[in-house]
C-alpha cells in the first residue's frame, strides 16, 4: 500500500490524471448521454402531439366535408334533382340549383349543375352563360371511378380555379346525381371558400401548432391562422413530398413555408384525395428543458472542476508528504548507521582506555609502592630534601592515578556502564579531608573555609571515592571563583530522611539563565 500512495504521489501528474480519467470524464459522458436521451424523449413525446393532432385535424376534414355533402343532397331534393337531369330541362335544373344554394350554408360560395360531359348546365349565383369550370381532370376520374353499387352520391373536395371571381379561390365539393337506371346523370359542385375550411381546424388546433392542408400535387389547398391562401405549389418541398406519398413519419423537420425548425407529422384524407401536415413548435418545452440541461451541465463541469483542483492540491500535499518521508527514512538511515559507527567508536574508545588505564596504572602503581617504601625509609633514612622530593613524587603520582581513575570513570558513564561500589564510611571524615585538600589553595586567594556537619550525620553507605570526587570539584571550583576575602561553607545535615550536603560560597555565582545548562553535558 506504501509503494502504491508512493507511486501516486511521486509525480504530482499522475494524481489528476486518473481523476481526469476515471471520475471526470466518466461524469461529462455519462451527463452528455443523459442529455441527449431526454432531448430524444422530448423529441418524441413533440412529434406524438403532431401526429395526434394530424390525426384529429383528417377526421375534422373528413367529418366537415360529409356534412357539407350531406346538406347539398337534403338541400336538392335527391329525387327532383334526379328528374331534373334526367329530362334534362335546365329551367327546372336551374330553379332547384337556386333553391338549393339558399340551403346552404354560408361557407358555399356559388353552387354549380354539371352534366355529364361536365358542361355548365346551371349556376347560382348566375354566371356567364356557356361557362367551363376548371375542375381537374384527375378529380373527375377519381369521381367517376368511386361511384359503386348503392353510392347515391358521393362527395370529394378539389381545388379548382377562380370560377367567375379571379380573386377568390375556391374549393369544390361535388354530388353525383344518379338516373333510375344508376347511371351518372349529373353532378352538383359546391365551391366552397378555402378560408372558410380553414376554420374547420381551429377547434383541433392548440396553441404553437399549425395545420397545412395540402392535395395529391402537393399545393397548399388552407392552413391555419391565415385567411385567403393561395393555392401555392408546395410539391418541391421534401416535407410536403414525403407527406403526399405517405412517407412522412413523425420527425422534426423545416417549416415547408417559414422554414424554421419544427416538430411535424401527416395524415391522409383519403375520402378527399388531400393530406393533412401538422405543425408544432417544440421552442418553449425545448427551452425549458435546454435550460435545466445547461443548469446540469454547469453543475457537473463545476463538479469537475472543484475534483480535478482537489485532486491538483491533493497531489501536490502527497508529493511534499513523500518527500518528507523519503526524507525522514533518509535521515534515520543516515543517523542508525551514525548511530552504529559512534557505538562501535564508544566500543574501541572503552577498549582503549581500558587497555590505557591499565597500562597506566601497573607502573603508576610500581612508583608509588617503591615511593612510599623509600618515603618510609625502609631502605635508608632519606635527607629532608629528599623527604620533601619523595613527598611530591607520591602526590604527584596519587594525582595521575586519581586523573586516570576520573577518565576511566568518564569512559564508563559514557557507555552506560557507570556502577557504584557502595561501603560504609564517616562523612564527617571525607568533609574534613575536602577541605584539607584546598585548605591551602584557599589561604593563597585570601578565601576562608568553613565545614559545619550535623551531630546526627556520620556513618553513611555510598560510593565513598565518587563522593569525595564530587565534593573536592565543588571546592575547587569555589574557591576558584570566590574573591579575596570571602568564604566558602561546606555544610552536612540530614533532611526528610536524606543526607544533603552543600557547598556554599560569596563568589559570583552563576547567572539564572545558566542554571539550566549546570547539569547538562
Amino acid at each position: 500500500m506504501a509503494r502504491r500512495l508512493e507511486w501516486l504521489f511521486g509525480a504530482t501528474w499522475r494524481l489528476p490524471l486518473l481523476v481526469a480519467l476515471f471520475i471526470a470524464a466518466p461524469i461529462l459522458v455519462l451527463g452528455e448521454v443523459s442529455a441527449a436521451d431526454t432531448r430524444r424523449q422530448v423529441q418524441s413525446e413533440q412529434t406524438q402531439i403532431s401526429a395526434a393532432t394530424a390525426a384529429r385535424a383528417a377526421d375534422q376534414m373528413r367529418v366537415r366535408a360529409d356534412n357539407v355533402g350531406l346538406q347539398i343532397l337534403l338541400a336538392s331534393g335527391v329525387g327532383d334533382m334526379r328528374a331534373a337531369f334526367d329530362s334534362q330541362d335546365r329551367t327546372l335544373i336551374a330553379e332547384l340549383v337556386r333553391r338549393t344554394r339558399r340551403l346552404l350554408p354560408s361557407e358555399v360560395l356559388r353552387l354549380l349543375a354539371l352534366d355529364t360531359a361536365f358542361g355548365l348546365v346551371a349556376v347560382d349565383p348566375p354566371g356567364t352563360p356557356g361557362e367551363k369550370t376548371a375542375i381537374d381532370p384527375d378529380y373527375l376520374f377519381r369521381l367517376q371511378r368511386n361511384v359503386v353499387g348503392d353510392l347515391v352520391g358521393y362527395s370529394a373536395l378539389y381545388p379548382s380555379g377562380a370560377a367567375g371571381n379571379p380573386s377568390t379561390v375556391a374549393t369544390g365539393l361535388a354530388v353525383i346525381a344518379l338516373n333510375k337506371d344508376r347511371f351518372e346523370a349529373g353532378y352538383l359542385v359546391a365551391e366552397l371558400d378555402l378560408a372558410r375550411v380553414a376554420d374547420w381546424l381551429s377547434p383541433v388546433v392548440a396553441s404553437g401548432e399549425d395545420v397545412y392542408v395540402v392535395d395529391g400535387k402537393g399545393r397548399l389547398v388552407a392552413r391555419t391562422g391565415a385567411a385567403g391562401t393561395q393555392l401555392q405549389d408546395l410539391s418541391a418541398d421534401p416535407i410536403v413530398s414525403a407527406a403526399v406519398s405517405r412517407q412522412l413519419a413523425p420527425t422534426a423537420g423545416r417549416d415547408p413555408l417559414t422554414g424554421a425548425e419544427r416538430f411535424m407529422a401527416s395524415q391522409a384524407v383519403p375520402q378527399l384525395g388531400w393530406y393533412v401536415i401538422a405543425l408544432r413548435s417544440g421552442a418553449a418545452a425545448a427551452g425549458e428543458v435546454e435550460a435545466t440541461l445547461n443548469q446540469l451541465l454547469l453543475s457537473r463541469l463545476l463538479l469537475v472542476a472543484v475534483l480535478l483542483v482537489g485532486s491538483v492540491l491533493m497531489a501536490r500535499t502527497g508529493s511534499q508528504v513523500v518527500a518528507q518521508r523519503n526524507e525522514n527514512v533518509r535521515l534515520v538511515t543516515a543517523i542508525r548507521e551514525t548511530s552504529a559507527q559512534l557505538e562501535i567508536a564508544s566500543r574501541h574508545k572503552s577498549e582503549f582506555l581500558a587497555n590505557m588505564s591499565h597500562e597506566l596504572r601497573t607502573p603508576l602503581n610500581a612508583i608509588i609502592g617503591f615511593s612510599d617504601v623509600l618515603r618510609q625509609g625502609m631502605v635508608g633514612e632519606l635527607s629532608d630534601k629528599q623527604t620533601e622530593y619523595m613527598d611530591d613524587v607520591l602526590v604527584s603520582a596519587r594525582h595521575l592515578l586519581a586523573l586516570i581513575n576520573d577518565i576511566l570513570d568518564l569512559s564508563k558513564v559514557e557507555a552506560g556502564r557507570m556502577e557504584l561500589e557502595l561501603s560504609s564510611f564517616s562523612l564527617r571524615e571525607a568533609v574534613d579531608n575536602g577541605v584539607m585538600m584546598v585548605r591551602e589553595r584557599a589561604a593563597r586567594a585570601g578565601v576562608v573555609l568553613g565545614a559545619t556537619v550535623a551531630s546526627d550525620v556520620d556513618e553513611i553507605e555510598a560510593d565513598q571515592r565518587k563522593l569525595k570526587q564530587v565534593l573536592f570539584n565543588l571546592l575547587t571550583n569555589a574557591v576558584k571563583f570566590t574573591p579575596n576575602g570571602g568564604h566558602v561553607d561546606v555544610a552536612a545535615a540530614r533532611v526528610d530522611g536524606q543526607i544533603q550536603v552543600s557547598v556554599r560560597d560569596s563568589g559570583i555565582g552563576i547567572a539564572p539563565e545558566d542554571q539550566e545548562r549546570v547539569f547538562e553535558e
